[in-house]
């Protein structure tokens, strides 16, 4: 019998438990869930969407975004696709 102490990319539950991780640090960063969507979240002028294991954030303060992803970026592995 094996114990898995993370989860692991292609497993049954990796969707869900990646999506409790993401909702988390969008949570505790003050982003709001919208009442629509599980998959979009506001926060000041921001939208972040997020879709299987992809995202996309944006709103007119470039600053603004560029904060947040600083502020991802210890806790999550990160690319920045630009524009």
């Amino acid at each position: 019998v094996l114990k898995l102490n993370k989860n692991l990319y292609g497993m049954k539950q990796a969707g869900l438990v990646w999506y409790r991780h993401c909702v988390k640090g969008l949570l505790d960063r003050g982003f709001v869930k919208a009442d629509i969507d599980d998959c979009v979240f506001y926060k000041g002028n921001m939208i972040f969407v997020v879709y299987v294991d992809n995202a996309i954030i944006f709103g007119p303060d470039n600053d603004e975004i560029n904060a947040f992803m600083k502020s991802m970026k210890p806790n999550y592995k990160l690319t920045d696709e630009g524009d």
